[in-house]
């Protein structure tokens, strides 16, 4: 079948929901477009973003000799969601943290890769990496960006988690995806509360919920600046926000996998308002430290409840 099948049928194996791969090249126009994003300010100044942009858009700057960016993709899509009352989180963080379980996944596929052909260099890259991850998914024909600026993959919505192997193997590589999958549709830019999607594909960060509630506290006051008149700033989010992906139609008819890997931890998804203000720093811990949410801190989504 040849080595090429070979890599996708172990990927599928090892429980990604589907696998491309992109002749490793420098992605110019991907590059130029960063860069006037970048200068735009749309940032909100997250200045990690600044650093390393030549290596975002070119591989071999990640791996010496790289000629293939093999992509993979896992659905975290759990149909439907009732938040009533309840305080709100990015479904992506309420199951372990995808950096650890989709990265053994991928260094599973390496070695698989290695004991086919040993002398092959490659590394995994989970969202840890200057790689720009959406940009190589759609080089790898497995989606385009939409209009809120997330990676849509055709079945499984954006609903998903992309990971990448870097190898310096030359492999048979799939089309680019060339199709623009929207439509006329616009339910996400009318639908954010804060207005953060500001044209098609452009989302000004300085806007936006998800890092507003992830990121820095001391970026609060230049966030309220930008917001329109009388907008709250995180309507009942306290670590993320799905609100451009809950109302995308290609969302609503995507399948739901129930991958374990996704399973909730420490009863996330059943959490009270006074259940959260009764935790303490401890139980948050022993609850939530291997999840996504860690990255924040009890005492700051308190705060965020405070405000609301």
């Amino acid at each position: 079948m040849g080595l090429t099948y070979n890599i996708k049928e172990q990927a599928r194996a090892l429980g990604f929901d589907d696998c491309g791969i992109a002749c490793s090249h420098l992605l110019r126009e991907g590059q130029a477009y960063f860069g006037q994003w970048l200068k735009g300010g749309c940032h909100g100044g997250l200045h990690y973003l600044e650093r390393n942009i030549d290596k975002r858009f070119d591989p071999s700057q990640l791996v010496e000799g790289a000629r293939s960016v093999i992509v993979c993709v896992m659905s975290y899509n759990r149909g439907p969601r009732d938040d009533d009352d309840r305080p709100r989180i990015a479904s992506y963080a309420w199951a372990a943290d995808y950096h650890d379980t989709i990265r053994e996944r991928l260094q599973s596929l390496l070695a698989y890769i290695r004991r086919e052909v040993p002398e092959v260099r490659g590394r995994v890259f989970v969202d840890t990496a200057p790689l720009h991850e959406k940009s190589w998914a759609v080089e790898a024909g497995l989606g385009w960006i939409g209009r809120n600026s997330l990676f849509i993959h055709p079945c499984f919505g954006s609903y998903v988690l992309l990971g990448e192997v870097v190898v310096d193997l030359e492999l048979d590589y799939d089309a680019r995806y060339a199709e623009e999958g929207c439509g006329h549709c616009r339910a996400c830019m009318s639908a954010c509360p804060n207005g953060a999607i500001i044209a098609p594909k452009v989302l000004d960060a300085r806007r936006c919920i998800a890092r507003l509630t992830i990121e820095a506290p001391s970026m609060r006051a230049e966030t309220e600046q930008c917001l329109p008149a009388g907008a709250t700033a995180c309507h009942g989010w306290i670590f993320g926000c799905d609100v451009c992906q809950m109302v995308c139609p290609h969302n609503k008819r995507a399948p739901v996998l129930n991958h374990p890997i996704f399973l909730p931890q420490g009863g996330v998804d059943r959490m009270t308002r006074d259940e959260w203000m009764r935790l303490t720093p401890e139980e948050f811990t022993l609850r939530f430290g291997r999840t996504p949410i860690s990255r924040s801190s009890l005492a700051r989504i308190q705060s965020l409840l405070r405000e609301e």
